[in-house]
């Protein structure tokens, strides 16, 4: 257990101190934990990560003075140790003497004392420290810019948006209707155990009562579901897919939709997955493993002289690189790698990306723009600067299930609707 509350505290440091990816901090260390470990380690990672702005302001409070930036790993020791008193079943005696453990291996024996003496206080102050579900407390797990932006765009909202933010993210299967029917898959999970229900506002999703490992999952390897968001499953079912069609999906990768695209419409007559070189590995994978086939093409939509042949497409689907500020519960590490300026420095790439899309879009054809933002500049704001520049696009409206409606498109919103945060807006080509 000390191996993995170590290496949990290198990668809560790796993430919140130098601002690295909770996924590459992770994956770099995992070879220092076994199999027996990895849930745990899994576990404090991302909850030291969700919670350190939180723990930190606590963990300043007790300290006579900062750690010198040579020893901060201190303080993603203690706020591990302060999120296992919270949220683990481990004996809080345990949990101080691995802390203190883990600091002597530092070769810190000098703050052995005052990590003691901190977690110590921590624990007397039980029933006084704040309760994670209270407000105060899950703002403080913020950085105040995302806050006030948050706020800023959705005032009646922003209390369920951060509480369902902080929370741990459910597991939501998307079934591929071409092997089965979401009733016929519920009911073989059901005969193995695994407890389920179906998703409120995807007609082919399903969401675990717990999470997973998905080699556990019926006949997961035969692709008869995939693992992907309710809200992201939503982006297919509005797309305007018809027999006979070239469709573009223009930022595939990982190829969640793309997969869903092919399942939805398999009678299209070819469906372009576009994406860098280096993040194609995981699109080949989820279309061999439900036995899809799609034009792969390694490029980048914005060098279009450089893949594409001049072939209009009919539809598309541009779900474009973003703050991600609507899926912090699957990546709390971008509440460290981003800052308050990002989301205009985005909208002017999704502005760009959203240009180069509609030179490659048949007069008559649909465009359907998505992002995984909460943030009215990358959303509706974007939309309306692209329509107010291009004289042969309009929007669609969308049906009221995708969420809230703004100006132009509609807005997912954590802890509002179901799913993550998401945003929509079909735009139609004009002949």
């Amino acid at each position: 257990m000390l191996r993995a509350r170590q290496a949990a505290a290198e990668v809560v440091h790796a993430v919140c101190e130098k601002g690295e990816s909770i996924d590459a901090a992770l994956i770099e260390r995992s070879h220092l934990i076994d199999s027996a470990e990895a849930g745990l380690f899994q576990e404090l990672a991302y909850g030291g990560v969700r919670w350190y702005l939180a723990y930190f302001s606590v963990l300043s409070s007790k300290l006579k003075k900062p750690f010198k930036p040579k020893d901060r790993l201190l303080n993603a020791v203690l706020v591990v140790a302060m999120y296992q008193l919270d949220y683990t079943e481990q004996a809080s005696h345990a949990v101080v003497n691995e802390a203190v453990a883990h600091v002597k291996t530092l070769k810190r024996v000098w703050a052995a004392g005052v990590v003691n003496a901190v977690l110590r206080a921590y624990m007397r102050e039980q029933d006084k420290r704040p309760i994670h579900q209270e407000m105060a407390w899950v703002n403080a797990s913020f950085p105040v810019w995302l806050v006030e932006q948050i706020d800023s765009a959705w005032p009646e909202n922003v209390n369920d948006i951060l509480r369902a933010t902080q929370k741990k993210p459910p597991m939501t299967l998307r079934v591929n209707v071409l092997k089965t029917t979401r009733e016929d898959y519920l009911t073989q999970l059901t005969s193995v155990g695994i407890e389920a229900e179906a998703c409120a506002d995807s007609a082919v999703g399903i969401t675990l009562t717990k999470p997973m490992p998905v080699h556990k999952l019926p006949n997961f390897d035969e692709g008869r579901v995939s693992v992907q968001d309710e809200s992201a499953q939503l982006a297919v079912s509005v797309l305007p897919l018809a027999a006979g069609q070239r469709v573009l999906d223009a930022c595939a990768a990982p190829g969640g939709k793309s997969v869903h695209i092919l399942e939805a419409m398999p009678k299209i007559k070819e469906l372009v997955a576009l994406d860098f070189e280096a993040r194609l590995p995981r699109l080949h994978e989820n279309l061999n493993r439900t036995g899809q086939q799609a034009a792969v093409v390694a490029g980048d939509l914005l060098e279009a002289d450089q893949w594409w042949d001049g072939t209009l497409f009919d539809t598309i689907l541009l779900d474009v690189p973003c703050t991600g500020t609507g899926v912090i519960r699957r990546h709390p590490d971008i509440k460290f790698r981003r800052q308050a300026e990002n989301a205009l420095q985005f909208s002017k790439n999704q502005l760009k990306l959203l240009k180069a899309a509609w030179q490659m879009l048949q007069p008559g054809g649909a465009l359907l723009y998505t992002t995984c933002s909460v943030l009215p500049a990358e959303n509706q704001d974007c939309i309306a600067e692209f329509l107010a520049l291009t004289e042969d696009a309009n929007t669609t409206a969308l049906p009221e299930y995708l969420g809230i409606e703004t100006t132009h498109g509609r807005q997912r919103l954590p802890g509002v609707q179901t799913g993550d945060g998401f945003f929509y807006a079909l735009l139609n080509k004009t002949k």
